[in-house]
């Protein structure tokens, strides 16, 4: 899974959401508005009712276009409290959804960051064992020479010895010369 298209695909989500978010304010305000403006209206016309006509008089005529306004502006106003009602549940899951968002993003980077410390602990053990692997490669290289160098000197001695036994009749003082020489190099072999 790539972190990086989970992110932005995330932070797209995110943006489209608080647009969403701004558009829902920018609407439950213009309800608020309008339903301070229809309190007003039903304030206005319950004033212009003159309880002391309707007493009195026995036409209330006068006061019935002022009821049938205020039934209006009443449907109005409960039409007014049940969409800001409405756009208040929408604000409500688009904020739930807001902070789900969130969440996931802040558990996405640290299971980035999680990836991040594997990945450099991966590394850093790949490095180790390859500087043991090249470390134990460098002593094999040793003990190789080392075997050769033995085996080269081994040779060396048997051919000395080998001359030696074949000038040991012509010329004993220069067979003497090789097996001084074969006793230094064993000496030095063994120390």
């Amino acid at each position: 899974m790539n972190t990086e298209s989970v992110n932005k695909y995330l932070k797209n989500k995110l943006d489209e959401l608080k647009k969403k978010l701004s558009e829902l304010q920018d609407d439950i305000k213009s309800l608020e508005i309008e339903k301070k403006e229809v309190f007003k209206q039903i304030e206005k016309y319950k004033a212009k009712i003159d309880v002391a006509y309707e007493i009195f008089s026995p036409k209330s005529a006068k006061n019935e276009f002022a009821k049938e306004q205020i039934d209006e502006f009443e449907k109005h106003l409960n039409h007014i409290n049940k969409q800001i009602e409405k756009k208040e549940i929408i604000w409500n899951q688009y904020t739930d959804e807001v902070n789900t968002i969130h969440k996931c993003m802040d558990e996405l980077e640290s299971v980035k960051k999680k990836s991040v410390e594997i990945k450099e602990e991966a590394n850093s053990e790949q490095n180790i064992k390859k500087e043991i692997d090249c470390i134990n490669i460098s002593k094999e290289d040793e003990k190789g020479e080392f075997v050769k160098i033995d085996i080269k000197q081994l040779k060396n001695i048997i051919y000395k010895c080998e001359n030696c036994n074949a000038f040991v009749l012509i010329d004993a003082n220069r067979s003497k010369l090789e097996l001084e020489t074969v006793i230094e190099q064993m000496k030095d072999w063994v120390n």
